[in-house]
């Protein structure tokens, strides 16, 4: 083996891997081949049930079903995992350090997995972290048999080399899912709808306006350390279990509707699983949540007496999520027709535009809404 050529060969194909999905598998071939592994893995953790990027080289997709269906990715089951979830960013860890001899002999995961498998010798690193959720994060790890035997020190400071590589390239690689991330908000804008995108870390990359005032409102639904979450507790259990399903590299469930109800009103949320990569790093659009429905004029008709008929379906058509182009199709006009009504409903809200608009009607919704418990509690 000729290491310092195999490690440039992997550290040019990482070079590579961000703007091709496909290239992430071969960089991890050329990893084991520069370290002496039978295996190579780079495995995504949201926390112990959710693997959003669970890529390998040389394991047969038995092989990895087995490993999660033991508990492997659990750090209450594998010690390995245990330590791996708190260990910083580039700092190398061998199955050595971690597991005693009394524990390859006990643990079920040892005696069920590693052995059977012939991987009894591991070194790892988490290569990414998610600063804002710690739990989030991409470990890069080669197993070694037995016959191959422990991790060396020029294995390991081969695999840190590598490791290295791989930082930079996960990072590139979340960098373009952003971008990617601005151009599908783009998209959401020119088809009118309120939708947001997450990555398979569950973190939101992309939002359309009509979205964006919906959370910027934060009554029902809203952002905090770039996820999604609920204005109450119940809101945010139910949006933790609507979610969950769509954060794993297993097949993805069908698209789900539910009702989230938050402070004094509810929303209506659709949830469906976006084509993946199986190669991906995890940081493409996975998940889209589409906001779905809005007011009726009977029930924007007290938050706004002030507007004409026209002006009433208009404004409950902006609270839609509807573009003015949209308005102007559908009731037969000009754009600038919609456009000259427009300012004036926001002149009579006294706000200057439509995201300043919806969150005002939202914000009185919601006191409107207190005001009536209110009376019914006394």
């Amino acid at each position: 083996m000729n290491r310092r050529t195999d490690i440039a060969a992997a550290l040019a194909r990482l070079a590579e891997a961000p703007f091709a999905d496909g290239q992430w598998h071969d960089a991890l071939r050329l990893l084991a081949a520069a370290t002496g592994g039978t295996f190579a893995h780079l495995v995504g953790w949201t926390n112990p049930a959710r693997l959003p990027a669970n890529l390998s080289w040389n394991e047969p997709d038995r092989m990895i079903e087995r490993w999660v269906e033991l508990g492997g990715a659990n750090p209450d089951i594998n010690p390995l995992v245990r330590v791996g979830v708190r260990t910083p960013e580039l700092r190398v860890v061998t199955d050595d350090e971690v597991v005693s001899a009394d524990a390859r002999r006990t643990l079920p995961i040892w005696q069920e997995f590693y052995e059977p498998y012939d991987m009894p010798h591991v070194c790892f690193t988490p290569v990414w972290r998610d600063r804002h959720v710690p739990m989030s994060h991409l470990t890069l790890a080669v197993t070694r048999s037995a016959r191959a035997g422990p991790v060396g020190a020029e294995d390991r400071a081969a695999f840190l080399a590598i490791a290295r590589g791989w930082r930079e390239a996960v990072l590139l690689s979340q960098m373009i899912g952003r971008e990617n991330g601005r151009v599908l908000a783009g998209a959401f804008d020119a088809l009118a709808i309120a939708a947001v995108a997450l990555d398979g870390f569950g973190c939101v990359i992309a939002v359309s306006p009509a979205a964006e005032a919906v959370l910027r409102d934060g009554g029902v639904i809203g952002t905090r350390q770039r996820r999604l979450h609920g204005a109450t507790v119940h809101a945010e259990r139910a949006l933790e279990t609507l979610l969950a399903p769509f954060q794993t590299m297993t097949p993805p469930p069908p698209p789900v509707a539910a009702e989230l109800q938050g402070v004094g009103r509810a929303l209506r949320l659709r949830v469906t699983a976006l084509p993946r990569n199986r190669f991906s790093a995890g940081f493409a659009a996975a998940t889209l949540v589409v906001f779905e429905g809005g007011p009726a004029p009977s029930a924007v008709r007290p938050l706004l007496p002030a507007l004409t008929p026209a002006e009433l379906d208009i404004a409950t058509a902006l609270l839609r999520g509807e573009r003015p182009a949209q308005i102007a199709a559908q009731r037969g006009v000009s754009i600038s027709t919609v456009r000259s009504q427009l300012k004036a409903i926001f002149a009579k809200a006294e706000v200057g535009g439509q995201i300043e608009f919806v969150a005002r009607v939202q914000r009185q919704a919601t006191g409107s809404a207190k005001r009536t418990k209110d009376d019914v509690d006394t």
